[in-house]
């Protein structure tokens, strides 16, 4: 898969319960990260990604990326509440 169409970054699931907070970050796949790093470069998901282990993403970048969409799509959705306020 070329460059181009690897765009995305890590899962990212956000939990607050009991007082608690979780975050888990998953792997996407090698040739869908833009974060991979694998032996060969260009990746040509033969490889593991250096990042992976378990499923899970490692990859400090990838997981600021995966927080920073994640405060995107959360602020949107407050935003609809808060415009449902208003009706």
């Amino acid at each position: 898969m070329s460059a181009k169409k690897a765009t995305k970054t890590a899962y990212v699931c956000a939990v607050t319960y009991s007082g608690g907070f979780d975050l888990n970050f998953d792997c996407v796949g090698v040739t869908e990260c833009k974060f991979a790093l694998c032996c060969q470069v260009p990746v040509t998901g033969d490889d593991p990604c250096f990042f992976c282990e378990c499923g899970e993403c490692i990859s400090p970048h990838a997981k600021l990326a995966a927080i920073e969409k994640l405060k995107t799509k959360l602020s949107a959705e407050a935003k609809k509440i808060e415009d449902g306020f208003e009706d």
